[in-house]
């Protein structure tokens, strides 16, 4: 295992970095990614060099600084692709295809977001594999592939479902909502709102009952999640 001083540890700076996202500093999580890249070259880091390029793309995207957060995504995926670390290079390219989406080039986000879903699927990564699967549903919808779409969706919709995150189905529940509304099914489109609402009832419901349960309340009238 290689050795840093603290003072050239980029694993430091990484941690720092994700606390910075999680607390929505974007700002503070680009200086701090990017000096984490630069350790990490000096010291010939490679995944952990990835690993920083992509902390440095996210907080680039979350500035709509989206030429400079895709020069980030490409070399991270490139280190992963030469390491054949597939997962990791497929989580660059699914963030790599947003950004080529959001910029307006869909025949390019689909090309990476194609990539990233096959290497999903051949690592067993679910949980990627249903992200870069709602990315690509969006494309289809701003392609107008709206069988497509609605395909895309349902994928993800049970991967989310089948693997407990119900947190995460509000994205491809909505894009499929899009996708009927679209062809005008409207019937359709209305009972997927439904669903829609209702999840995220279900859910609020659960995350009331964690809370208790975490400050320590016992009392089981409190603490049941409604049937």
């Amino acid at each position: 295992m290689r050795s840093f001083s603290r003072l050239e540890d980029p694993r430091i700076d990484l941690t720092e970095a994700s606390i910075a996202a999680r607390n929505k500093d974007y700002r503070r999580q680009q200086v701090v990614a990017e000096k984490a890249v630069e350790k990490a070259r000096s010291s010939g880091a490679r995944l952990l060099m990835a690993r920083a390029h992509l902390l440095t793309g996210a907080a680039l995207h979350h500035q709509s600084k989206l030429s400079e957060a895709s020069s980030h995504y490409s070399a991270a995926e490139r280190i992963f692709e030469e390491a054949g670390d597939r997962d990791g290079s497929a989580t660059a390219l699914t963030q790599l295809g947003i950004v080529l989406s959001e910029s307006g080039d869909l025949a390019g986000a689909r090309e990476k977001l194609d990539k990233a879903r096959d290497y999903f699927r051949e690592v067993g990564d679910e949980i990627g594999l249903a992200a870069s699967l709602t990315s690509l549903a969006e494309v289809s919808r701003a392609q107008r592939d709206l069988g497509q779409a609605r395909a895309l969706c349902r994928e993800a919709l049970d991967i989310f479902t089948r693997t407990g995150r119900k947190e995460d189905v509000d994205a491809p529940v909505s894009d499929f909502r899009a996708a009927l509304y679209q062809k005008s099914d409207f019937q359709s489109a209305k009972m997927v709102n439904e669903s829609l609402l209702e999840n995220r009832k279900v859910e609020d419901r659960r995350q009331s009952t964690y809370a208790k349960d975490k400050a320590g309340n016992s009392d089981p009238k409190t603490t049941r999640v409604a049937e």
